[in-house]
């Protein structure tokens, strides 16, 4: 496929927030990857043969084993994803690893269609290389455009997210567009030790208690004109977290042993991996303190919401820790890939990076068995037919939906979809606990909310 057939397949007059879209996540076609199509209601996906070019109605791929008419995507009324067709292909249409003939695919969800693997998407146009996030989807791009307006502010931000997912790194991107003439500092709430915890955070003078034998500095002075990034901000504790909010509050603080107050003008950003608002009615957790710290609070979405950028994590990656080899992911490595749920988020791909640096130090393809050598765990059997005993690989260690008695997700989101979000109503359907509901819902990254109305 030329990079004019791809631009051909983007018509402008479609383009905006929220249009939906397909995305080449991998495939043999290099020149498709990471390039959107508009579902303008519907796109035919196929092979691309010869002088064969594309138009706004067709993604042609350069890809063997996808047959010339493989399949129809329709865009659904109800805008919560489109249905796929299988317009009697070869080698098959793949929707949570499982072959289908026509099956709803939920905003997010990656098909298969020979050795291409797709996602659809609701987005506006396609986002330009980031200097510091690694990745092309929607939710990352929405993550960019929230950092980008929140930085030039005064405001104090939460941070909040998973482990893993790069909850400092965000509180960085903040500090750098923030325009502010001061350093970062960074203070983890979790490792501060109990015994100097106050001196460390607000400073002493000399001689207010043994061991001080010369003034020291607090964090909001190290911080001044800066940005202080509070990272773990649920571990701090109570007496403290008085304390912090005064400074909050006045912008004035009282070292250890002193009698005067200081100012700071260090700017707010903190992050937590907890549930804070489950701490606050808990009491663990001042509510008055939160309503300071999370003037803005901003999620860092996990991996599994933004699968198609594990292709484009796990190169980056690469390079940076074997910049001389070269590494090609097979299509049933790239499919175990996809469908993982990565528990640890992006820290759990530097890791398989690392290890298949280390496994593989010269490069080469990466096969489903060098994955599960570096997992250890079963991600998919040898590279061969993805259709025989007609269902794709699974990787029974880390994907909920190969047990039987956990939904896939489409089957899930339809149920949503047709009870307009009433999780009580799933639950009947099911036959199961809502609790349990809630339980697939986590899982599965769906939120009621957003079949409701």
């Amino acid at each position: 496929m030329r990079t004019e057939d791809l631009e051909a397949s983007r018509p402008s007059a479609l383009d905006g927030a929220g249009t939906p879209r397909v995305r080449v996540v991998a495939s043999p076609d290099e020149a498709a990857l990471q390039a959107s199509f508009v579902l303008a209601p519907t796109l035919t996906v196929g092979r691309r043969e010869g002088g064969e070019t594309a138009d706004a109605s067709r993604l042609l791929v350069a890809d063997p084993r996808v047959s010339q008419t493989h399949a129809v995507l329709r865009w659904r009324a109800d805008e919560m994803g489109c249905e796929v067709t299988d317009s009697g292909s070869r080698n098959g249409t793949f929707v949570d690893r499982k072959r289908v003939s026509t099956a709803f695919v939920p905003i997010g969800q990656i098909v298969r269609l020979g050795d291409t693997f797709l996602e659809v998407t609701v987005s506006g146009s396609d986002p330009p290389a980031h200097p510091r996030f690694v990745g092309r989807s929607a939710a990352l791009a929405k993550l960019i455009a929230e950092v980008e307006r929140v930085a030039p502010s005064e405001a104090s931000v939460l941070v909040t997210g998973e482990t893993g997912t790069g909850k400092e790194l965000v509180a960085h991107e903040i500090h750098a567009k923030s325009g502010r003439a001061g350093a970062f500092v960074a203070v983890n709430c979790a490792t501060i030790p109990p015994e100097i915890a106050e001196s460390f955070l607000f400073g002493h003078r000399k001689g207010a208690f043994t061991g001080a034998v010369s003034d020291g500095p607090s964090v909001f002075e190290r911080a001044d004109r800066g940005t202080l990034f509070f990272d773990e901000v649920g571990e701090l504790r109570l007496d403290l977290q008085a304390k912090l909010l005064r400074v909050l509050e006045s912008r004035q603080f009282t070292p250890v042993g002193a009698a005067d107050t200081r100012v700071t003008t260090a700017r707010f950003v903190s992050a937590t991996n907890a549930a804070l608002r489950a701490k606050v009615a808990a009491q663990a957790f001042r509510a008055d303190l939160f309503a300071r710290l999370a003037t803005v609070e901003i999620e860092v979405p996990p991996l599994r919401r933004r699968r198609s950028d594990v292709p484009l994590l796990l190169s980056h990656f690469l390079a940076r820790l074997a910049p001389e080899a070269d590494y090609e992911i097979s299509p049933n490595a790239m499919d175990a890939l996809l469908a993982r749920d990565w528990p640890l988020n992006v820290r759990e791909v530097w890791a398989l990076a690392e290890r298949l640096r280390l496994a593989m130090p010269s490069g080469g393809r990466v096969r489903s068995a060098d994955l599960q050598a570096v997992l250890g765990s079963a991600v998919a059997p040898e590279d061969g037919d993805p259709t025989a005993g007609g269902g794709a690989p699974t990787d029974d260690a880390t994907s909920a939906r190969a047990a039987p008695a956990v939904p896939e997700r489409g089957a899930l989101a339809e149920q949503l979809h047709a009870h307009r979000g009433n999780v009580l109503a799933v639950a009947h359907h099911y036959g199961k606990d809502r609790k349990q509901i809630y339980r697939w819902l986590a899982y599965h990254a769906l939120d009621p909310r957003d079949f409701r109305g």
